[in-house]
Formats: structure tokens, C-alpha cells, sequence
């Protein structure tokens, strides 16, 4: 309990800040997420509704591609489907929307911490981050959404590694599969960020000739991929009804 109790003391500042975030989060939702906000009595049309449509059928009983049909990944639809078996509304959404965009910015503000050391610069860039998602965020509910705290993990891992070059963690190649499978199962194109830094770290350790460290990273990405890809694919094949 003293333990605890000095923990608090030490990461007040810290914890006040991510509290900071967390409402930012519902503000910024609140306001500039149409498709799902409680603000928003008439909710614009856009990809958000075929998302939550087929989300709220599964949540029924009936299966994406079967009874439903868009292109997206199923996952987006598992996202909504959630979302509805919640609160039985968008609402539902609503919230799960508020935890992914919480552990984003606060992902954000730990890597900018390390990079600057300076708890003020990092609260500055997080609250400047949030407002250039104002023009890309098209009324929320997107894949690009869901995927973001995923992809900031991953470039406060690449950095890190970069900035020293020691050795990869495998932890972190566990965590680029997740992502990897993520992507996949909902829009591919948006693992491409993290691809990118997954090549410049292949390119260090290829000239390191680390061999047995990109075997292991290897393995442990395939790993993280397959871990993500087997529950939805299971529910989808064995067609699970939720209803």
C-alpha cells in the first residue's frame, strides 16, 4: 500500500496529464466524430454507417460477406458489432472509440516525453496532433481509427531502436505482427507506416548481419500476425451467433 502510495506521488504529474488526454479524447469525439456522437441527433452518411449497418446485423445473428456485404475486413464490422451488443446503439461505438483514442495520444505523449524530456513540449505536440486529425478525420468510425494506437506503439518501438541500434527486441516484432494482422483484416494499406520502419530496422540488421536476430524477429512477427488473424477468422468460419 506504501508502495502504491509512492507510486502515485512520484507519476502524479504523468497521471493528471494522461487524465488531461483522456478528456481531449471525448471532446474531440464528441464534436468531430458525426457518425457516432451523442451530440449528433442526425448522423451524415458515410462509410460509418455500412460499418455500423453490417456491426448491428452481426450482432443479430447474421455474418459479414454472407448475410452483408462491403469490402473492408471483417474486423471493422467485429469493431461495430461490439459496439452494438454494448449499449444496443452507436453509442456503444462511441466508447470504444473513446479507449482507442485515449491510448493513442497517450502513447504519443510517453515518445514524445522520451524524445524531448520535457513533460510540457509533449503535452504541446499531442494537443497540436489532435487538431491536424481534424481534417483527415471524416466523421469517425473509420479503420484508420482503430489502428492508430497500434501504430503509435510501434513508432515509439522503432525509434527507440533506432536511437540506440541495439539489440531488437523480439517484444516488438510480436507487436509489428498484431499491427500487420490488424491492418489486414481491416484496410492493408494502412500497416504501410509501420512497414516502413520494419524495413530501415531489416536494413540495420543486414548490415550488422544479425542473422539469428532477424530469424527470431521474424518468427515472433508471424506470431503477433497469427494471434490477431485465428479469433476473427474462427468466428466468421464457424458462423457465431451473438444474438
Amino acid at each position: 500500500m506504501m508502495k502504491q502510495r509512492k507510486w502515485i506521488r512520484e507519476n502524479r504529474e504523468d497521471l493528471l496529464i494522461c487524465l488531461f488526454l483522456f478528456c481531449l479524447s471525448i471532446l474531440f469525439l464528441t464534436i468531430f466524430s458525426a457518425s457516432t456522437s451523442p451530440l449528433y441527433r442526425y448522423p451524415p452518411t458515410a462509410d460509418s454507417e455500412i460499418f455500423q449497418t453490417i456491426g448491428k446485423f452481426w450482432a443479430e445473428g447474421m455474418l459479414p460477406y454472407r448475410d452483408l456485404f462491403d469490402h473492408k475486413g471483417p474486423l471493422i464490422f467485429f469493431i461495430n458489432m461490439l459496439g452494438y451488443l454494448l449499449t444496443g446503439n452507436r453509442v456503444g461505438i462511441f466508447l470504444i472509440q473513446i479507449v482507442f483514442m485515449s491510448a493513442t495520444e497517450i502513447i504519443c505523449y510517453k515518445m514524445a516525453l522520451a524524445l524531448s524530456g520535457s513533460r510540457v513540449k509533449a503535452c504541446v505536440s499531442v494537443i497540436l496532433m489532435t487538431a491536424a486529425m481534424i481534417r483527415v478525420f471524416n466523421k469517425g468510425n473509420m479503420t484508420e481509427e482503430y489502428i492508430l494506437p497500434l501504430l503509435a506503439a510501434c513508432l515509439y518501438g522503432q525509434v527507440s531502436y533506432l536511437q540506440e541500434c541495439g539489440d531488437h527486441q523480439r517484444g516488438w516484432s510480436f507487436l509489428y505482427g498484431i499491427t500487420f494482422a490488424f491492418a489486414l483484416l481491416t484496410r492493408i494499406t494502412n500497416a504501410l507506416p509501420m512497414c516502413c520502419g520494419v524495413f530501415c530496422i531489416l536494413v540495420v540488421l543486414i548490415r550488422r548481419k544479425e542473422w539469428k536476430q532477424i530469424g527470431w524477429n521474424v518468427l515472433t512477427f508471424s506470431g503477433g500476425g497469427i494471434s490477431t488473424d485465428s479469433p476473427v477468422c474462427r468466428v466468421l468460419c464457424g458462423q457465431r451467433s451473438f444474438s
